[in-house]
């Protein structure tokens, strides 16, 4: 990751999901010199007044504000053990009344990630619709002078194809399916390969999908571990995520070999 630039930013819709999806790059990448500054764009408004949404009551937060502050914290002690900067732009997520539209959207992205050298966006599977609207929006009108890297995203990755125990999972993924999944990318059989393979177009790379290269970047086993604290650093959000969250996730990345990234090819995604 440190070898595309000295100077990284990761786009991450939500307080944890660069911590999720590329927390061992991160954590390896600044251990080589490399400066990453995680920039959440979704960040809520800890000043708000109004109630919590749905996602927030469900981690049992009462309030907006409470839920902004106190998920704030967690990412700072997170983007602490991953050697990262955090930003926080105070837009207001899908559950939340959207203040901002894309043009204004793109301008606080734009004035964030000012100076940098690659900028990492989600990328697959763009089941969330702040992840989706990012990558859209990101794809169709990249930041001048910055090269864009795409992610796989974690945990929406595992959940489609191992499922999130007990909760709904992947449309008709039963948890005997999930099951098999799991044992085919355990073992890296090559159907467990393309099981993972992130080849369905989706809604954002639809433009360029035949172009997509997509890799994985292995963990070092120091950086590996320090990825786990700093997801476990997201406290309020294991009661919305379910169990065995770590469990999958390393499951996933077992087979697929690391994280999963991709850098489109087209001059009109640079």
């Amino acid at each position: 990751m440190s070898a595309y630039g000295r100077h990284i930013a990761v786009l991450s819709p939500h307080l944890d999901d660069a911590a999720l999806s590329l927390g061992g790059a991160i954590a390896t990448a600044t251990r080589a010199g490399a400066e990453v500054t995680i920039v959440t764009v979704f960040a809520n408004d800890p000043d708000s007044s109004g109630p919590a949404g749905v996602w927030d009551s469900a981690c049992g937060f009462h309030s907006a504000a409470a839920a902004a502050r106190v998920r704030r914290e967690e990412d700072r002690r997170a983007c602490a053990l991953l050697g990262a900067t955090p930003i926080w732009l105070p837009l207001s997520d899908v559950e939340y009344p959207q203040e901002k539209n894309d043009d204004e959207v793109w301008d606080r992205v734009a004035e964030a990630t000012s100076g940098m050298d690659v900028m990492f966006v989600p990328g697959f599977p763009l089941v969330a619709p702040d992840h989706a609207r990012l990558a859209h929006l990101l794809i169709d009108r990249p930041i001048p002078n910055c090269r864009l890297a795409l992610y796989v995203e974690q945990p929406y990755a595992t959940w489609r194809l191992i499922g999130r125990g007990g909760r709904t999972g992947a449309k008709g993924l039963t948890p005997r399916k999930g099951l098999e999944n799991a044992f085919k990318i355990l073992v890296r059989s090559e159907g467990g390969r393309r099981l993972q393979d992130p080849s369905e177009v989706t809604p954002g790379v639809a433009s360029f999908q035949e172009k997509l290269d997509w890799l994985a970047l292995p963990i070092p086993m120091r950086d590996w571990w320090i990825k786990q604290k700093a997801i476990r650093a997201y406290r309020s959000q294991w009661r919305g995520l379910g169990p065995l969250l770590l469990s999958r996730i390393a499951v996933y990345e077992a087979g697929w070999g690391g994280e999963g990234i991709a850098w489109p090819t087209s001059s009109e995604a640079r």
